[in-house]
């Protein structure tokens, strides 16, 4: 894989006043839209270690330390490798910090800040649109197949602590669709939403952040970071909880805002670093023979095993939390630094399961509470099914109705939300692209 160019200046002239009217598709803008392929084969998989992150516990709920065994060694899944599986909030902050790299990349390739306002404003319908299916999607099968939380547990021997009302009504999805679960973390409908808000926000955040650099001096720019660590540091010392996913309160919410922006800013400062030169990454990973091996499989230790870290951190969440986003950064840091993950994660399934990922994020949730909650009942009560035999079942077969499902949403309306309007703010800003951010 040949190293991107050097893209400080384009045809002679400085990156921030090139003139991109009219340079559709030519190879200077081509190399600023680029895409990070190997990144979005990384996402993929890392979308799948969500879906098993929840349904595994959601069948085997000793894995969690909380019900009946089903297996022999289902109770230390979680303090073995297979513990990959289960770590799908690591993989959320991997989320995080890939997409700081994704929003930043353009703007430091290029000098340009025309390129995060395009993305500023685009960014609400490029989320909104696929979580306004996905909640109404999820409304369909609650209300077609229902819920049933309670006879789940009974079965397979958990707790029936179900976060989402068991009949919504389409007045509160249309109100969770349209905004709800966007801009104040609502989850009346099954979903990983906590997500979304911090998405949104934190991007817009860093964008706007983006737009103003290039106009800020040096000493305010350094006012700036010396203030961002000033307020991390106020969040991480007084307390040693961290702060709740949801949105409860005002403060509530602008605290766990704060602390997860870490993770997207180190995805920015990545994209700086793969902007000037994508060889820096690469020379700080593999300093020594075996540096991408400890770097990777130390940031894997520490955000699949959290626990065994939590004693150096005194207890405080809110600095494990800085940590684990810190190993987050290290293992893309590790994947952009290496050609044989870069190569892995750039082949066709990876690259099919990163085009699909959101949808699959999006989805996976409402299905496996839905439709393989009723079937595994069904398999278990109906027709007695040996109990590991219909996990199995079950397992496979929501996994191949999530990427279905998905496949035909990223197709569709995820396809839609990259597309729309994309023409015309960019013409409007005369940087000319029709290609998907």
């Amino acid at each position: 894989m040949t190293a991107e160019p050097h893209l400080g200046a384009l045809d002679g002239q400085s990156a921030a006043t090139a003139p991109l009217d009219g340079v559709e598709d030519s190879p200077a803008l081509a190399a600023i839209t680029a895409r990070v392929d190997a990144l979005d084969g990384l996402r993929g998989c890392l979308a799948l270690v969500v879906v098993f992150g929840h349904v595994l516990p959601l069948l085997f709920p000793a894995i969690d330390g909380g019900g009946t065994r089903h297996f022999r060694f289902d109770h230390l899944l979680d303090k073995s490798p297979f513990a990959l599986l289960l770590s799908g909030d690591f993989a959320v902050r991997i989320f995080f910090v890939h997409s700081g790299f994704v929003l930043a990349l353009k703007y430091f390739r290029s000098g340009d800040r025309r390129w995060p306002i395009a993305m500023f404003v685009r960014r609400p319908l490029r989320l909104g649109l696929p979580v306004v299916a996905a909640v109404l999607s999820a409304y369909l099968m609650v209300r077609l197949v229902g819920m049933r939380p309670a006879l789940l547990a009974h079965v397979t021997g958990g707790t029936a602590s179900e976060q989402f009302p068991l009949h919504p009504s389409f007045g509160t999805a249309l109100s969770d669709a349209f905004g709800g679960t966007m801009l104040l973390s609502h989850h009346n409908l099954p979903g990983a939403w906590w997500t979304m808000p911090v998405e949104l926000w934190c991007s817009l955040a860093l964008l706007a952040t983006l737009i103003a650099w290039s106009s800020l001096s040096t000493v305010v720019r350094r006012a700036v970071l010396v203030a961002y660590g000033i307020g991390l540091l106020a969040l991480v010392a007084p307390t040693p909880d961290a702060p709740p996913l949801y949105f409860v309160s005002v403060g509530g919410a602008l605290s766990l805002l704060l602390l997860l922006s870490i993770s997207f800013a180190i995805g920015a400062g990545l994209a700086k670093l793969w902007a000037t030169d994508p060889g820096v990454i690469a020379s700080v990973t593999h300093r020594f023979r075996w540096s991408p091996a400890v770097l990777g499989l130390g940031g894997l230790a520490v955000g699949v095993f959290p626990s065994a870290v939590k004693p150096f951190t005194l207890g405080n969440d809110s600095l494990l939390q800085l940590l684990i986003m810190v190993a987050a950064g290290l293992v893309v840091a590790v994947v952009l630094g290496s050609r044989r993950l870069k190569e892995l994660f750039q082949s066709r399934f990876p690259a099919w399961l990163g085009r699909i990922s959101f949808a699959v994020y999006l989805v996976h949730l409402a299905v496996q509470r839905t439709l393989m909650a009723r079937a595994f009942i069904w398999m278990r009560q109906t027709h007695g099914l040996p109990y590991n035999a219909a996990a199995v079942v079950a397992i496979v077969g929501q996994l191949v109705i999530v990427l279905a499902l998905a496949h035909l949403l990223s197709i569709t309306v995820d396809r839609a939300a990259m597309t729309w309007g994309k023409r015309e703010v960019y013409a409007r800003l005369g940087i000319g692209s029709r290609r998907a951010a």
